[in-house]
């Protein structure tokens, strides 16, 4: 009951019984506190439950809301009645500030609370406007057209009327008694507006007296795309099979529909046709049609209407020609996602780890221990041999019948062939050089995320080298058609990369003292500053060091220069005091 009946904060539940509500109450109250969620404000249709759950301290005497109404899931509920009505008193009061924009009509649109489906011939309705907004590209705050103001505020001048609709809570009514069958009856219709599908309940008791309820419903708009009317039937019946799978909880689609279960309806008689063109909230509050679905439906089956198809009955079922389909598909036999991997270490330990693990099952081998180098070389060919057969199927079937490859192939120029172990090569001119057999017949190895990962290793190996010493380094055992490019795009991604190749950000210049920018006098504010010892020659003829005070004013730039004969206090105030004697604006 938790799991299937508890939504956000909100649980909703019922029982045939009183005896049966108050035990599932009270252990539901139970558990829930003992997770620390306190169950309260329980509410009831039912006065003897109520005081019980009183007698208990499960709720408080004065629990039931003003006029014994209640609101759930956007419905109020009459607990005197047991009905359900539209909650519209929030709307209606919205519409005293609201405006005519695209904004006030997606906010009031979305206040109309329908997860059910109870309203969706006058929903629909403000879906289809609203989609034509959007096609005439309005702006969020900008006034509606004279056209578009019209029907909006025919739209709004019906909402008052939902609320007085009233809708059973039960889909079972009481007088019927207790059931002898229940079915599922679900009508779908599509129109150049909308396509959607209503789903009703057909109940018969034990005297045989027939009963219709409403379930739910779901409608969706048509696109913009225009899509032919049987296309838009179709996405229709869509919905009316995942309604079916929905209500009967068992795994259904239209595969597994058998066909004598879809009958025609005609259009006057399909209450699915109600919500695929719209009604007003007046229409809408006496349809019979729509709340109880078609008069038929509450007879017995001899008077339904004919069928204009017939059914093709199991003792009249056409023989089954069996038909031999075969289509040639490239075994790659990979069964891991190189997507996930961003390493290739890592990637030929788990496909060896893998491979082993199949071959122990078949019983071929019965290794433990850690992997073996033939095995990850094993893994790597295994690897290799996929991503060609999945760029060069064509190609290396032909080579393999002995063929040559097509002059439009994208390897012709590569004189390839295909090794004893089904790897992909190039043949080249290097047959007579002492090389190895990867250097003088390398692999061909397409775009792929594999190749990426070989490449980074080989980056990686070389002490993230550039293009032209990674690509040197792939190529001493595979060979990339335009190499260059896919290196030089691969190590463009490689992080550590990017991070040393970063230049550091230009600092910005800070702003000026308001020393600097304000009109001042000459040397009312100045700068300090010496030069390097000089040397000179006194009258002596001896040498001896001076060093030279600068004083540079902060507005104009002009410098006053002193001597000073040492770095001496003393030395710095004289030249000071011949400074001040010489620019009097100083500060």
């Amino acid at each position: 009951m938790l799991n299937g009946s508890l939504y956000a904060d909100d649980l909703c539940h019922g029982t045939d019984d009183i005896e049966s509500a108050f035990n599932l109450s009270s252990d539901a109250v139970s558990i829930l506190n003992d997770v620390s969620i306190n169950l309260r404000k329980l509410h009831t249709n039912s006065k003897q439950l109520h005081d019980l759950w009183i007698q208990n301290g499960l709720c408080e005497e004065n629990s039931f809301e003003k006029d014994n109404k209640l609101k759930v899931f956007g419905l109020v509920w009459n607990l005197e009645e047991d009905m359900l009505r539209v909650y519209v008193t929030s709307l209606l009061e919205s519409f005293k500030f609201l405006e005519n924009t695209k904004r006030s009509v997606l906010s009031t649109a979305a206040k109309v609370s329908d997860s059910v489906g109870f309203l969706s011939p006058f929903v629909v309705r403000i879906k289809r406007f609203m989609q034509e907004i959007w096609e005439r590209g309005l702006d969020w705050d900008s006034k509606l057209p004279e056209d578009l103001e019209s029907k909006w505020k025919k739209w709004c001048a019906e909402i008052e009327v939902l609320g007085e609709m009233k809708i059973e809570r039960c889909y079972f009514s009481r007088v019927m008694g207790k059931m002898d069958s229940v079915e599922i009856h679900i009508f779908s219709d599509a129109s150049i507006v909308a396509y959607g599908a209503v789903a009703y309940f057909r109940y018969v008791n034990l005297r045989r007296e027939v009963g219709t309820s409403f379930v739910m419903s779901k409608s969706r708009i048509s696109p913009l795309k225009k899509l032919s009317l049987p296309r838009l039937e179709l996405m229709g019946a869509l919905i009316a099979a995942r309604l079916w799978k929905y209500l009967s909880k068992v795994f259904c689609s239209l595969d597994c529909t058998s066909p004598d279960r879809w009958k025609f309806c005609p259009g006057l008689e399909n209450p699915a046709d109600k919500l695929t063109r719209g009604e007003n909230s007046h229409t809408l509050l006496n349809d019979s049609v729509w709340w109880q679905g078609p008069v038929w439906l509450r007879v017995s089956r001899n008077q339904w209407p004919r069928q204009k198809f017939e059914t093709v009955t199991d003792e009249q079922k056409l023989e089954r020609l069996n038909t031999s389909v075969h289509a040639i598909l490239p075994q790659t036999e990979i069964i891991l996602d190189e997507n996930k991997f961003s390493n290739l270490g890592k990637l030929l330990r788990v496909t060896a780890w893998v491979k082993r693990f199949v071959a122990k099952l078949r019983k071929k081998i019965c290794e433990s221990g850690t992997l073996s180098a033939a095995e990850i070389k094993e893994a790597e060919e295994y690897w290799v041999r996929g991503v060609q057969l999945e760029n060069y199927c064509s190609d290396i079937h032909l080579l393999k019948k002995n063929k040559p490859v097509p002059p439009h192939s994208r390897i012709y120029s590569l004189v390839p062939y295909v090794d004893d172990k089904g790897i992909l090569r190039v043949k080249g001119r290097l047959e007579q050089a002492e090389l190895f057999h990867n250097e003088k017949h390398p692999a061909i190895l397409p775009k792929s995320k594999f190749t990426d990962l070989i490449i980074m290793s080989e980056h990686v190996k070389s002490f993230h080298s550039g293009v032209i010493s990674t690509l040197s380094r792939v190529r001493n055992n595979f060979w990339i058609p335009r190499g260059r490019q896919v290196v030089k795009k691969v190590i463009s991604e490689c992080l550590i990369c990017k991070k040393c190749a970063l230049k550091p950000a230009k600092q910005l210049t800070g702003q000026l003292p308001r020393n600097r920018v304000v009109e001042s006098p000459p040397f009312a504010v100045v700068g300090i500053d010496f030069t390097g010892a000089i040397t000179i020659k006194a009258g002596d003829q001896s040498c001896k060091k001076v060093y030279i005070a600068l004083f540079t004013c902060a507005v104009t730039r002009a410098v006053h220069i002193e001597v000073v004969s040492d770095m001496s206090v003393k030395s710095f105030i004289f030249a000071l005091r011949r400074f001040y004697q010489e620019e009097v604006a100083a500060k």
